[in-house]
């Protein structure tokens, strides 16, 4: 009875992140290895979408990453500095995990 709450609290702070993102620019995309834990880059200056039920990412103006928002869990780093956006691939039967490095703009 107490852990459905949080769960459906979980799962609205997990939708309200990822709509966040939306017109979000990066920097860098990686895509996490999880047998060796290392990081390979896929596109570099670029930006996160959010358009109906799908998020998109495209670096020079190539999509490299689209995944519908239901199958996401997103957790910013701490660092704040980008966000792990992790979601199971069928097509390899596990948890891939793809890590996008926000861009900033210093004053």
């Amino acid at each position: 009875m107490f852990f459905k709450r949080k769960a459906q609290k979980r799962k609205k702070d997990n939708l309200l992140l990822l709509q966040s993102l939306n017109g979000r620019e990066v920097k860098y995309v990686s895509v996490r290895d999880p047998d060796t834990y290392s990081e390979t880059i896929i596109g570099k200056y670029g930006y996160i979408n959010v358009y109906g039920d799908k998020l998109f990412i495209t670096c020079e103006g190539k999509e490299i990453f689209s995944h519908p928002l239901k199958g996401i869990t997103a957790g910013e780093l701490m660092s704040l500095d980008g966000v792990n956006l992790r979601y199971f691939d069928t097509d390899q039967g596990r948890e891939l995990t793809v890590v996008a490095y926000y861009k900033h703009h210093r004053k």
